[in-house]
């Protein structure tokens, strides 16, 4: 909870900086400022649970310049900081939100984590598997023992660096399931509230268009989760799909297409999300696989 008053407390005085900078016109400040105000009411309003944290556990960079990426990732398997190319950051801004959900299709059970827009509070605790220069393997049982998803998110370094995230995700209990499992990012390109947003089957995108075109200025970034089509798709799989979302908050894992943007937002602070439906047998696994990459 000290985090989340932290960001806050960061997120109210830092529009008003911005907005009594020299040369910085005042109208075009206020819709930055509106937008990181109702980012700081939604987190204040969201639940937290005691393990709920925005904090950055696990930190990764590679590369240089237009190589470059460092992220960091939460003891909950968040990722709350983005940085690719350099000096370009897509989610340590305002309120970190990012993570994952899953909805028990068979009972409408909810679980979620997306850091610092608040959780389920029906995780158990997250174990820390395996921790190397370039992977972070988290495990974490929902509180009622009916699942466990497991992270390996890893840093793919090169002339087009990404950040993998695999999720598995396994039925521990004695009956077949069918479940949703989503991956959610609140994205502020180049730390700017107020973005462009798309989306397609095969992921969602964000990006900052406040920049003139051109080849000096190259202003343009943002940021894709882009989602893998599943390896052996058998009914009742379906996915993977993006969707975009105009607001701040994350969706609820249970009514994901509530919140779907159709078409594209070209100036909204928004989020950015990829969703699976899988069957997932008693006592097995399933795994799905996004990426962020810049653009």
């Amino acid at each position: 909870m000290k985090t989340l008053a932290l960001i806050v407390t960061v997120l109210v005085l830092g529009p008003l900086t911005f907005a009594q900078q020299p040369g910085t016109s005042g109208t075009a400040s206020q819709p930055q400022a509106a937008a990181a105000a109702a980012q700081a009411r939604v987190a204040q309003t969201a639940t937290h649970s005691l393990a709920s944290t925005a904090a950055c556990s696990f930190t990764f960079t590679s590369g240089a310049n237009d190589t470059f990426v460092k992220y960091c990732v939460t003891a909950n398997g968040n990722i709350t900081q983005l940085e690719m190319p350099q000096f370009h950051e897509h989610l340590a801004a305002g309120v970190f939100g990012e993570g994952y959900g899953i909805c028990d299709l068979t009972n409408g059970t909810e679980y979620f984590d997306y850091a610092a827009f608040g959780d389920s509070a029906n995780w158990g605790p997250a174990a820390l598997v395996t921790q190397s220069a370039t992977l972070a393997k988290i495990v974490r049982t929902t509180s009622d023992g009916a699942w466990t998803l497991t992270q390996n998110i890893t840093m793919v370094p090169g002339t087009s660096p990404t950040v993998k995230v695999a999720m598995a995700l396994r039925n521990n209990t004695t009956d077949d399931r069918t479940a949703f499992l989503m991956r959610y990012a609140d994205i502020d390109a180049n730390t700017i509230f107020i973005n462009s947003l798309g989306a397609t089957s095969n992921g969602a995108f964000g990006w900052d268009p406040t920049a003139f075109p051109g080849v000096g200025t190259r202003g343009h970034f943002g940021v894709t989760l882009q989602a893998d089509a599943l390896p052996q798709q058998h009914a009742p799989d379906l996915g993977p799909q993006g969707f975009t979302q105009s607001g701040p908050g994350g969706p609820s894992p249970c009514n994901p297409y509530a919140f779907m943007f159709a078409g594209l937002q070209t100036a909204a602070d928004g989020s950015v999300v990829t969703i699976y439906e899988l069957g997932v047998p008693t006592k097995t696994a399933k795994t799905v696989t996004v990426h962020y990459k810049g653009m």
